[in-house]
């Protein structure tokens, strides 16, 4: 089974951030030798090296310097695996407070895991910012992580408002495919089964007042959507906000 790896630029005025960051460059020259023998016999990363993540927001003239912040779900090895992108950078990285004491964690042990420690070789080098709870990016109610653990402890995810109305709920890992919501099937890598089925029952009842859930590797769900330098979703010409998925 071939899933998608996503993530997500979304434009606020004259403002961009990033959802996630895929997966490190690595991935595409020597993915045995970099996620393990061990993680790639259950997961083998089909990438090329134009997948990176700095390679496809040129699609849109952007850079990762230029982005204003970058929200990370979770820092498992395809949501957080080119965050090396931004060594040397001001931009903020936000993720939440428990996520990066389990990172650094997993980087004391050295071993190869969801948690890759390469991933987070440059971790002195980057400007991270911790959550506890709920963050309003732009103070607006437009963008909004929020904590839904049950994968990982520290795992976040989106809710993305557009001022026509449009409402999206970036799910990342708290639900991989939709049939795990529409059936109450948790993740298959979980740090809390429990916690993982309430997510996706937070999910669902979302989904009932109007908002549409991006499941974070759902092929049938990808199939019919766009990419970027396509819009996934544009709020119509007043709009504030403008997401695109890479």
């Amino acid at each position: 089974m071939n899933i998608p790896v996503t993530f997500f630029v979304l434009r606020h005025g004259d403002d961009w951030i990033a959802f996630d960051t895929g997966d490190n460059l690595m991935c595409a020259k020597d993915p045995v030798g970099y996620w393990g023998k061990d993680v790639t016999a259950a997961y083998y990363p089909v990438m090329q090296d134009y997948e990176e993540f700095k390679v496809q927001i040129k699609k849109l003239g952007l850079s990762p310097q230029k982005l204003k912040a970058v929200i990370l779900s979770h820092g498992h090895l395809d949501h957080a695996g080119a965050i090396d992108n931004f060594a040397g950078t001001d931009v903020p990285i936000y993720l939440q407070a428990k996520e990066l004491e389990i990172i650094k964690n997993a980087i004391a042990s050295g071993k190869k895991t969801a948690y890759i420690p390469d991933d987070f070789k440059v971790l002195n080098q980057l400007n991270i910012k911790t959550i506890n709870g709920i963050f309003d990016v732009f103070d607006d109610g437009t963008v909004i992580a929020f904590p839904t653990p049950g994968h990982t402890e520290g795992h976040q995810s989106l809710a993305v408002k557009s001022y026509d109305g449009k409402q999206l709920i970036l799910c990342a890992d708290a639900m991989y495919t939709l049939e795990n919501m529409l059936d109450a099937i948790p993740p298959g890598l979980a740090w809390d089964v429990p916690r993982a089925v309430e997510a996706l029952t937070i999910f669902k009842v979302l989904s009932m007042i109007g908002n549409e859930l991006v499941p974070s590797h759902d092929p049938e769900y990808w199939k019919a959507k766009k990419l970027a330098p396509n819009l996934f979703v544009e709020g119509g010409q007043d709009s504030v906000l403008t997401a695109f998925a890479v």
